[in-house]
């Protein structure tokens, strides 16, 4: 078997090897097929490679790249990032130059399964036929817990096991007792989350303070260069999509804004948003970046663009928005204006969704490095069977103690 590992190409405004984080996932899948006696090769940007060549160096290891140039990659799209970030989200039929390169890659390489980390159409096109995994975060609750890794043979944004079998997933039967003993194992994740963040009472306490009685939509949102922030949405900046999204909220709600750990707005600019719209509150900054997802318990719905923390907040059965192109918008509305009467899951279909999650689908990331070879089942199906998806959605070796070791670590 020949197994090829693509990274998004295009630098980010950060630094040019920033997916360099993602070599935590392309160790593991390496790993496992350097033991099967297979072969392995990584496409992405120069500098990346270059990192990858220097990852694998300190251990003696020749490593197979196909580097790609970021800005040749950029050169169809008049080299504007969020014109090829949206064309990532189209067809993939359009020719440019990552396609021309994608094109002899497949030629020369002619791989037998390909996996990714980011959503791309280009990718999808040229490697159709070929069996591709989409690798992510587990769209599970996180903070104060093990990190833990998704695969879906689908896609990633669009065309995801989670966009396109959504009434399965939320329809799975459980044992009697199973969903009880999975939602005590849910609400663990938010005591796991105050033992190692204390200050999130305080948190809580802000949240209630500025709420003043209204109904609480939390406001996720994304740095403003990532592929699902340029690509899913609307292209308007951070700070004018939370005063689009705070003013469609209906009377009786107030929008409180969280921020990813890399990117947030000045003090400067929250303090004219809040002057210019009554329904936009904040709290103080030390609440604000990465505690979406604890917040969430003590809120009444989430708007988002795109995030995985639009499942966490599913599972809470809270009213959920998603404004961007996700896989979560099967599951909820897509305007704030409607945030009061986007579908809430019942008990039942939130415990089923979990189960799916840390079934087959998500792995604990500890377990996979001890023991890559956990990866091999996945991969026979993904490029043995004619709908890898019945594999995922197969729950008869689900057992819940086996997910409260994905859950706890141990």
């Amino acid at each position: 078997m020949r197994v090829l590992f693509f990274l998004e190409p295009v630098i980010f405004h950060s630094t040019p090897d920033f997916l360099s984080c993602h070599f935590m996932w392309v160790d593991l899948v390496r790993r496992a097929v350097s033991a099967h006696g297979d072969t392995f090769a990584l496409v992405a940007n120069a500098d990346v490679c270059d990192r990858w060549q220097e990852f694998g160096g300190a251990q003696g290891e020749d490593r197979r790249v196909f580097p790609l140039d970021a800005f040749n990659v950029l050169s169809s799209f008049e080299y504007r990032r969020t014109e090829y970030s949206k064309a990532l989200y189209g067809q993939g039929d359009v020719f440019n130059g990552l396609s021309e390169a994608l094109r002899h890659i497949r030629q020369q390489f002619q791989p037998d399964l390909l996996l990714t980390t980011s959503q791309n159409s280009f990718v999808q096109y040229i490697f159709s036929g070929i069996p591709i995994l989409n690798v992510e975060q587990a769209p599970l609750p996180r903070l104060g817990q093990p990190f833990r890794t998704a695969y879906d043979p689908g896609g990633h944004q669009t065309r995801s096991m989670l966009e396109t079998h959504a009434q399965r997933i939320r329809s799975l039967p459980l044992p009697d007792g199973d969903a009880s003993r999975l939602q005590v194992l849910l609400d663990a994740t938010y005591r796991g989350a105050l033992k190692m963040h204390p200050h999130l009472l305080g948190a809580a306490s802000e949240l209630n303070k500025v709420s003043q009685g209204a109904k609480v939509a939390i406001l996720a949102t994304q740095p403003p260069d990532w592929i699902t922030y340029e690509g899913s949405g609307t292209g308007a900046e951070v700070e004018n999509m939370l005063y689009a999204w705070a003013q469609r909220l209906p009377d009786g709600w107030i929008g409180v804004p969280t921020y990813h750990p890399v990117h947030r707005l000045s003090a400067e600019m929250e303090g004219a948003l809040a002057r210019s719209c009554p329904k936009l509150r904040f709290l103080p900054q030390a609440f604000t970046q990465g505690l979406t997802e604890p917040l969430l318990v003590h809120a009444d719905g989430l708007v988002t663009l795109s995030s995985s923390s639009a499942m966490s907040a599913l599972l809470r059965q809270k009213h959920v928005v998603v404004t961007g192109r996700s896989p979560y918008a099967t599951w909820c509305l897509d305007d704030p204006a409607r945030i009061a009467e986007s579908p809430v899951l019942s008990p039942s279909e939130a415990m089923s969704t979990l189960a799916f999650l840390c079934h087959r689908y998500s792995y604990l990331h500890e377990a996979l490095v001890a023991e890559p070879d956990k990866l091999l089942p996945m991969i026979n199906a993904v490029t043995s069977l004619a709908d890898p998806a019945e594999w995922f959605l197969d729950m008869s070796e689900w057992s819940v103690e086996r997910a409260a070791l994905l859950f706890e670590g141990n």
